[in-house]
């Protein structure tokens, strides 16, 4: 089956899907909204992180009593206490959407979503400061369905979330979105700002990781074909100039982008030093266990970024990306050192220079006009009680 004739069927497939929670949600707003409950769907339902984790978490601090319900694709996924799951896509999902007070959401809904008008639609979106062109930049390049849905979802939100100027502006121009946009730290950041110790026990507890050991994490995005081909790091090579540089014993652990997690198993991971931990819920914690970091176009290296701590950029197919994506600015404006193969990779980690390294940041974030204070969390839960209680 070619290309065209999956995506046409795709397309076909979305629309019916859409119809019908179209449908669905009109017979469900017979029930009454429910004042307290709040409905999280964070990347499609595939699982417990991103900003919503840290909003959530701190609303169960709160005195008073919340309906809470995360959507998952998995019904065995472990909630802490005070969080219900609900199956996405299942009929109890669409009545859990249709009597939420509260939508939180980091992706877009399905076209066929309808708000009711005593609801509130806080987007979080699950990227930082994009590297790579986005939404209405890549229109072309989308698939029709997603374009439907995206514009639908834009038209709902009331509160759309950006942590610098610069992201503000690109949401203006990229999102389909004229609303509210408030700049303020991002939730899932605010470990990262305040750089606890005890993540780092936490994570290294969870991969039975000696407390000394050092960490490198390896977390690209995703390519539009699914391919793994990019990721060509020579790991044995890696290993050991970040312990000649560094010193100390490290490992690498090495996180997928969740549209290609299911590909984490055909990468060559058979080391003692390597782990793949693309099944992690929550990336930032990896983030902010991680010593050194490695990426190609995420956007995650600036949340990683935020503690100045070391990393840099391995990108080995620029050109077949540049034409396929595309990026905002050139790469070399951003504040870190650019690897396009393994013997750049190995001179970069061997001459090294923090402080070099830590101004180029600053200048960087300055330039962007970085809001990361290490309050998100609070800021967003106020937002939501002071909505609920009106």
């Amino acid at each position: 089956m070619n290309k065209t004739i999956r995506n046409n069927l795709a397309n076909v497939y979305h629309y019916i899907n859409g119809t019908i929670t179209t449908i669905l949600l009109t017979v469900l707003s017979v029930f009454r909204i429910r004042k307290n409950r709040i409905l999280v769907v964070s990347y499609y339902g595939k699982g417990y992180g991103d900003n919503a984790k840290y909003i959530i978490e701190n609303l169960l601090q709160n005195k008073k009593k919340y309906q809470i319900y995360w959507a998952v694709k998995n019904k065995k996924s472990v909630m802490p206490n005070g969080i219900k799951t609900v199956k996405y896509n299942s009929i109890k999902y669409h009545y859990i959407l249709a009597t939420s007070h509260v939508w939180i959401n980091n992706t877009r809904f399905e076209c066929g979503v309808r708000k009711r008008k005593k609801q509130y639609y806080i987007q979080t979106w699950h990227g930082g400061l994009p590297l790579k062109q986005i939404e209405k930049d890549i229109e072309d390049k989308l698939p029709r369905y997603y374009v439907a849905a995206a514009k639908n979802d834009s038209k709902m939100i009331d509160l759309l979330i950006s942590t610098n100027s610069y992201m503000t502006d690109r949401f203006k121009k990229n999102f389909w979105y004229q609303g509210k946009i408030l700049e303020c730290g991002s939730p899932r950041n605010d470990l990262i700002v305040k750089n606890d110790p005890a993540i780092a026990k936490k994570v290294k507890k969870a991969y039975k990781l000696n407390s000394s050991k050092k960490i490198c994490l390896y977390a690209p995005t995703f390519r539009n074909d699914g391919s793994i081909l990019p990721y060509d790091i020579n790991f044995d090579m890696l290993h050991q100039e970040l312990k000649k540089r560094f010193g100390g014993e490290w490992v690498i652990f090495i996180r997928l982008h969740p549209n290609i997690s299911d590909k984490s198993k055909e990468l060559k991971m058979n080391r003692e030093f390597i782990i793949d931990v693309t099944k992690y819920d929550d990336i930032q914690e990896l983030i902010s266990a991680a010593d050194f970091m490695i990426t190609d176009y995420s956007s995650c290296i600036f949340d990683y970024a935020i503690n100045k701590k070391p990393c840099c950029i391995y990108a080995s197919d620029i050109k077949e990306y540049r034409k396929d994506r595309n990026f905002y600015m050139s790469l070399s404006e951003y504040p870190f050192e650019i690897a396009n193969n393994n013997e750049e990779l190995e001179t970069i980690i061997r001459r090294f220079d923090k402080e070099t390294s830590r101004q180029n940041i600053d200048k960087f974030f300055k330039n962007i006009g970085l809001k990361e204070d290490g309050k998100g969390t609070e800021t967003i839960t106020n937002i939501i009680i002071n909505k609920i209680e009106e």
